[in-house]
């Protein structure tokens, strides 16, 4: 994916360069009319940053309707502004300029969309002689009376059936005209480019996180990969507004920020209690689409043998439970075996409290967890619903567990059925908890507390995914203790729909 943003000023460009964007997209009226000079400050700005103006956009003045102009006089405007911005490197032109193109006076609307076909077409032919592309735009109906839809623009660039000419979906248009996000799959292969800004017209900064979430969730359920253009106001100003999206360019990859969804293999622990069962198991996990699991609940194994079928799978493993007697009779010998496996996390799944909660478990545990930083890994502790109970002095056990270790000694596997099963906010704790959170579990409720597939129960999941991207969780791992007489591997299965459809 390629990220731009709408300028032709050349101090721009060099603010593009630093914060790794490759291109612009400038105005077409204002290329064409450019003065000389201006426009060889321009050219030595591309020459000297490598970012392109590869695109156009505001194709006419709002107060002129290209639909009355001839073909010849259309189309020579258009040549024109093509011809004096190839050399700096343009590879499209927008279509926009919603003025422009309303239906003139004394023209029916078909007759306007079938100028309007016509027009794309001949611009087409134009656009495959300078190789470069001419993409339709839908706008909101204060600015045009034609195309105001992702599926309107999909329809008329069907009609055109040319291999140059393709749509735009401009997600701040789209909200103006209630077109659903969803809907920039209507145009399939036809959806070329992308402008974005939030709802009030800016670009996305840190604070506009979820409302950019929500596009770039839509963006990977077609799995775009072109371009994206940033057109809007750059608030406080334009190296902010650069720098702040720039920081959010991962939330763009595969499977959503630094947030990958896996599978806890707890889940189908009774296929997984011999070697042939766990290596058949680890097969049908892949299968449904999963790349990471944890490894809880299953037989015996050499840690060799087990890296050597996860990387047959193509899975990883980022987190296990291992035994509290095994961590601490021989912590280094532990981090061993999860070098082996090329894990980090080591995680407990769970302790017997007492009254003495936390300082039994500091006592027992705190060497176990420094020795396992030593040699370069991270103790984990799993939450069930007890830790969510208070002390004397009104504290809750996990936050008091919490004080008595250093983030980078202790994280927790943080569960988000436990939670909500002692009446608890998961959201709100996994912001508490930020900074401790390398993995979590993924677990739904139903109304009346049993364990659900996730997003079959009554979790409030979006908030969940939005507190752990901003809680800086790499993995949300999926695990459902009990499917009560269900296929386990169905239930995973339903769930990675879920969590697919959400971005992940």
């Amino acid at each position: 994916m390629r990220f731009g943003s709408c300028t032709t000023t050349p101090s721009d460009l060099e603010k593009l360069k630093q914060y790794g964007y490759s291109f612009a997209e400038g105005n077409f009226q204002c290329m064409r009319e450019m003065p000389e000079e201006e426009y060889e400050a321009l050219k030595s700005a591309v020459e000297a940053t490598g970012v392109t103006l590869a695109g156009l956009n505001c194709f006419a003045p709002p107060d002129v309707r290209i639909l009355g102009w001839t073909d010849d006089e259309v189309d020579a405007y258009f040549e024109s502004g093509v011809q004096r911005t190839k050399p700096l490197g343009l590879e499209y032109v927008v279509i926009g300029s919603g003025g422009s193109r309303k239906i003139p006076e004394g023209m029916t609307r078909e007759e306007g969309l079938a100028r309007l076909a016509a027009m794309l077409r001949r611009f087409g032919e134009i656009a495959e002689r300078y190789d470069i592309e001419v993409y339709l735009e839908p706008l909101r109906h204060f600015e045009t009376d034609v195309i105001n839809t992702v599926s309107e623009a999909a329809e008329i660039c069907k009609t055109v059936n040319h291999p140059r000419v393709g749509c735009l979906a401009d997600f701040y248009h789209m909200s103006m005209v209630g077109d659903a996000f969803e809907n920039i799959a209507v145009p399939g292969e036809l959806l070329r480019h992308i402008h974005m800004a939030t709802a009030d017209r800016r670009i996305p900064l840190h604070k506009d996180k979820d409302e950019l979430l929500k596009m770039i969730c839509e963006l990977k359920k077609i799995g775009y990969n072109r371009r994206v253009v940033l057109e809007g106001g750059a608030e406080p100003d334009m190296e902010t507004a650069l720098r702040e999206f720039s920081e959010q360019f991962t939330l763009f990859e595969e499977g959503g920020n630094a947030v990958k969804i896996g599978a806890q293999l707890f889940t189908l622990r009774d296929h997984c209690q011999t070697l042939e069962d766990l290596e058949n198991t680890l097969k049908r996990v892949a299968e449904i689409g999963y790349q990471y699991v944890q490894v809880s609940g299953v037989c015996e194994y050499e840690p060799a043998w087990l890296k050597q079928k996860l990387d047959e799978n193509g899975l990883a493993c980022v987190l296990t439970h291992i035994p509290q007697d095994k961590l601490t009779a021989d912590p280094r010998k532990v981090a061993a075996d999860h070098d082996v496996l090329a894990c980090r996390c080591v995680g407990l799944g769970s302790y017997n409290f007492n009254e003495k909660m936390p300082a039994d478990f500091v006592e027992e545990l705190a060497p176990v967890a420094e020795a396992l930083r030593e040699n370069g890994k991270y103790f984990m502790f799993h939450n069930h619903a007890f830790e969510f109970k208070k002390d004397d002095e009104g504290e809750y056990y996990l936050a008091r567990l919490a004080e008595q270790f250093a983030a980078d000694t202790l994280g927790f596997t943080f569960d988000t059925y436990w939670a909500s099963k002692a009446g608890e906010d998961p959201a709100a704790w996994i912001a508490k908890l930020s900074g401790r959170l390398p993995c979590i579990h993924l677990k739904d409720m139903t109304a009346d507390e049993k364990m659900a597939v996730v997003g079959e129960g009554t979790i409030d999941f979006d908030a969940v995914f939005a507190a752990a991207e901003k809680a800086g969780v790499k993995y949300m791992l999926v695990e459902q203790d009990d499917c009560y007489g269900e296929d386990p591997f169905a239930c995973l299965a339903r769930s990675y729909a879920y969590l697919k459809g959400k971005g992940f």
